[in-house]
């Protein structure tokens, strides 16, 4: 009798445990976020404790959606869902539930998502700028232009999910804005009155880092490399790809913008010539597999040339 009532509880507590499984989103979707807008469809995804369990992914109220429950890196379960094309700006509330689970996101608006990367003068931030006080005072009128800040981290494996987020994805506003890259945000506010949709600005760089720590290890193989000795910031072949980009994949995005190239620029500056491109190419490619190919294959991917005479 003891080991049935015994047997019970156990039962008892693992479907306990199951029905109240955490559901969430990955680290990066917030409130206030852009989502790629129409014709591509914007990626969701995030984790859920009940394997084989269903996910519904709801749009202002509106069912859009369902995601089934695998089992993903780490012994995690976790989900996704493409949502339907969306052209209207929003803001839409986005939620997501799985049995008695719910989450949701609020204030999201659709429109392009850049991604900004490189180093220091990617890095560089709006607040010291020669015309910060105009630029800090003016950031508010355009609350349609949203910002992520990666935090900046290193790690030897392709990570599924950040390891930390700087700043979660906010409405400009002083105290955010501040600190953001000026090239990234100065981009997206030229951009905005041509567009006249929203922008998501994803800040994701590190000062005086080279190309190879940006670079994937298929990126690598395409050029004949010699990696850098270990400094005071990471230049180890991928180690920000893996933590800094890689996490990144699932989203759908438009574009990069990138500028970085003067940690290249000395002893293995020739080699520059075929790893830049081949980043590039790896990038895109990357980026349109693990979206379902609704990022572009061949998505913009500006940059800012370094010259040597």
């Amino acid at each position: 009798m003891a080991h049935t009532v015994l047997a019970l509880i156990v039962l008892l507590n693992v479907f306990c445990e199951e029905i109240n499984g955490n559901l969430s989103f990955a680290s990066y979707f917030h409130d206030h976020m852009v989502l790629q807008r129409g014709p591509k469809r914007a990626i969701i995804w995030g984790y859920a404790d009940t394997i084989g369990a269903y996910v519904t992914a709801r749009k202002n109220g509106t069912e859009v959606g369902t995601g089934l429950v695998k089992l993903g890196g780490g012994g995690r379960g976790t989900w996704k869902i493409k949502l339907p094309a969306e052209t209207n700006p929003g803001p839409f509330t986005i939620t997501i539930t799985s049995r008695d689970q719910s989450a949701s996101l609020s204030d999201v608006m659709f429109g392009d998502v850049w991604i900004c990367s490189g180093q220091s003068n990617m890095q560089y931030s709006l607040n010291a700028v020669y015309t910060a006080a105009q630029e800090l005072a003016s950031a508010e009128d355009f609350h349609d232009i949203r910002t992520l800040f990666v935090e900046l981290k290193e790690a030897n494996t392709e990570q599924d999910d950040f390891i930390a987020i700087k700043t979660n994805w906010a409405r400009p506003k002083r105290g955010v804005i501040d600190l953001f890259s000026a090239v990234c945000w100065l981009y997206a506010k030229y951009l905005y009155p041509h567009l006249k949709h929203p922008i998501g600005l994803i800040e994701s760089n590190w000062g005086g880092t080279p190309i190879e720590a940006w670079s994937s290890p298929d990126a690598m193989a395409k050029c004949t490399n010699h990696p850098r000795p270990a400094a005071s910031w990471p230049t180890s072949p991928s180690v920000l790809w893996n933590a800094m980009i890689h996490p990144l994949l699932k989203m759908t995005i438009y574009g990069a913008i990138w500028y970085q190239g003067e940690s290249n620029s000395d002893a293995n500056a020739a080699n520059y010539a075929c790893q830049f491109p081949a980043m590039i190419t790896d990038w895109r490619q990357k980026f349109h597999n693990a979206s379902d190919g609704e990022t572009d294959s061949m998505f913009p991917f500006g940059f800012v040339q370094v010259f040597r005479h």
